[in-house]
């Protein structure tokens, strides 16, 4: 596993400006050593007491050639002024296996759930409250980085209903410990679901696309033809509208969570 360390611009004020693609502080060469089968790796680096972990999971090809994982991690906003006059630092990068395993990390979340009320009104419409707050989840993993100041790829977000029974959207952020930025979307919730709401009531499409309520590709592959994919399955545009507009009359009742064993894919 050949790594190759590299510091061409030092991370400041404008840290999320900086691609790791184009300035990267490690590149990972990482080949399948199982060339009879596909194997899902995951590949972290960080700098001790600097930085959060930048965290890749990919799916190595059978018998395919190595390949590269480009990092940079983000540094803690606190250190930053210190980062300037690092001198020497302990850079940690681990290529873990991940078949037949489940992907935790510790992290903090904001969790949304629609109360009964508006599960009632909703199902009284005719529509499924389930089909709404996937629609905000969509919505939401593009406008919390609008109110976090924060990069898209610092944030995620699920629809899980085994923790309260039923669909609740769940925003977390990527990193171990979390960087705070979820902490921010609890803070502003009402906010964020007005955003939303103007996002989604200002497209011009009939029946949702991936500009309001479709799940965006926020990192697409570099040689792919989108029209020979299949897509994520499209929320329902008009629930999702109704969902926010219960939401955002309402005194929206929301919680911050520290999820110890939060599972993700």
């Amino acid at each position: 596993m050949p790594t190759t360390l590299k510091m061409n611009v030092v991370p400041g004020s404008i840290v999320h400006l900086l691609d790791p693609k184009r300035h990267p502080l490690v590149a990972i060469s990482v080949q399948n050593g199982k060339p009879d089968r596909i194997r899902r790796v995951r590949v972290t680096t960080f700098v001790d007491g600097y930085s959060a972990s930048a965290i890749d999971s990919v799916e190595l090809a059978k018998a395919a050639p190595a390949q590269v994982f480009q990092q940079l991690p983000t540094f803690f906003p606190d250190r930053l002024a210190t980062v300037h006059e690092l001198t020497r630092a302990t850079v940690n990068t681990l290529v873990e296996d991940l078949d037949g395993k489940v992907e935790l990390q510790n992290t903090t979340a904001v969790w949304l759930a629609p109360d009964d009320a508006t599960r009632a009104d909703l199902k009284a419409a005719g529509m499924r409250a389930s089909e709404g707050v996937v629609g905000l989840r969509n919505l939401a993993v593009v406008a919390l980085p609008l109110v976090a100041m924060c990069d898209s790829r610092d944030l995620g977000g699920v629809v899980d209903s085994k923790n309260l029974g039923r669909s609740t959207m769940i925003l977390y952020d990527r990193y171990p410990g979390g960087l705070g930025y979820s902490e921010r979307g609890f803070a502003n919730m009402p906010q964020l679901l007005l955003i939303c709401l103007e996002m989604v009531r200002d497209c011009p499409c009939e029946d949702g696309c991936p500009s309001c309520v479709g799940l965006p590709n926020l990192r697409p592959a570099i040689h792919s033809d989108p029209d020979l994919t299949r897509g994520h399955p499209m929320p329902d545009k008009q629930a999702t509208i109704r969902l926010l507009e219960l939401l955002t009359a309402a005194d929206v009742q929301h919680e911050l969570k520290v999820l110890s064993k939060f599972s993700s894919s």
